[in-house]
C-alpha cells in the first residue's frame, strides 16, 4: 500500500524477482504532474492528503503520514 510519484508515472527499477522477497502488491504510481490532485498544497510543502485524493480511493485503508510531524523540532 505505498504511494509512488515520479516524472513519468512508473515505478521504476525493481528486482526481477520481487514476490521471492516481498509482497509489491496494492501500490498506486502517480505522474508527478498530478500533485495538486492528490496534496493540499505541495507547492507549499503541504502534503496532507486531500479529502477527495485518488489515492483513497486506490489504496483502500491507506493511512496518512503526519508529514508535519516528521524531521527534526
Amino acid at each position: 500500500g505505498n504511494v509512488f510519484i515520479n516524472f513519468a508515472g512508473k515505478i521504476g527499477d525493481i528486482a526481477s524477482n520481487p514476490e521471492k522477497y516481498s509482497d509489491i502488491s496494492g501500490n498506486a504510481v502517480y505522474k508527478l504532474s498530478k500533485l495538486g490532485d492528490l496534496f493540499t498544497d505541495p507547492d507549499n510543502g503541504d502534503y496532507s492528503l486531500k479529502e477527495n485524493s485518488p489515492i483513497l480511493k486506490d489504496i483502500p485503508g491507506f493511512e496518512e503520514i503526519p508529514v508535519g510531524e516528521i524531521g527534526r523540532k
